[in-house]
């Protein structure tokens, strides 16, 4: 593992551009375009992908601390093989672990930051959470001694599916807890986007990767949710072939993600030493 690309100055980076919603359909058929060149390596490389963070995953009691620790080289990797596709014309699978072998301190940062953010965004979603409770109880009066009485009458509910439990208050209580863990986890998933990539394309430290990640989907919030009205599309197919279409999907999915890297950023990073 090279120390060396860690102590060299990040390469200068391209001014981020803000591009129109179409774009995003853009992403997914260029996607499409790349996964064709090389359909079956293609394929491989995104069960190899996969393979590698489950059994880092599976690992008793650290596993999953581990795996987010790592994703980010992963997800690296991932970039490594579509550019080596679009440059090259072929995919080589020694590109996914270029992330442990290169930049990897800086990597393995980034995952611990990424860690550190959705924590924080999972506490900070739970107080304003419990502090809207608490302040809609003392403004109605309502007793929050209750709650004990709607969850077991929740309970009895799922127990029994019907559509009744879509009329709990208490099933009320929680969608909006999760949507505000949601709301505040999708600015923590934007700094995630682009960040791998920053750090191994631009030798960029893992907070300004980050943080430019974020600009770039802030800039281009338009384009990526028609991009993630498309990819779920696509992956409600992948499910209903019985998973067998998401063989296809992810790596269209990754391929796409690479382009619309490139596309934002107006040119094709070269790999950083």
């Amino acid at each position: 593992m090279s120390t060396q690309s860690e102590s060299l100055p990040p390469i200068l980076f391209p001014q981020i551009r803000s591009l129109p919603s179409k774009n995003g359909f853009i992403w997914l058929k260029a996607g499409w375009q790349l996964f064709k060149l090389a359909p079956g390596m293609a394929v491989l490389s995104s069960i190899l992908m996969g393979f590698c963070s489950l059994l880092t995953a599976i690992v008793p009691v650290i596993g999953s601390v581990a795996s987010t620790l790592l994703s980010p080289a992963l997800v690296a990797g991932a970039f490594l093989i579509w550019q080596g596709l679009q440059q090259r014309g072929r995919i080589d699978l020694e590109d996914l672990f270029y992330g442990f072998k290169k930049h990897f301190e800086k990597l393995l940062l980034l995952g611990l930051l990424n860690i550190i953010a959705m924590t924080l965004a999972i506490v900070g979603g739970a107080l304003l959470y419990i502090g809207i409770l608490l302040g809609t109880a003392s403004i109605t009066g309502f007793e929050l001694a209750s709650f004990a009485e709607q969850a077991a009458q929740m309970k009895s509910l799922l127990d029994a599916p019907s559509m009744e439990i879509l009329t709990s208050p208490l099933f009320t209580l929680i969608l909006m807890g999760a949507l505000l863990v949601m709301m505040l986890g999708v600015p923590v998933l934007m700094t995630q986007v682009f960040s791998p990539a920053f750090v191994v394309f631009y030798r960029m430290a893992p907070w300004d990767a980050m943080k430019a990640s974020f600009h770039a989907c802030l800039r281009n919030a338009w384009p990526y949710l028609a991009y993630s009205l498309g990819l779920a599309v696509l992956y409600l197919l992948g499910v209903l072939t019985l998973g067998l279409g998401l063989l296809i999907v992810v790596p269209i999915h990754v391929a796409s993600n690479y382009y619309a890297m490139t596309d934002i950023l107006g040119e094709i990073p070269i790999r950083a030493a």
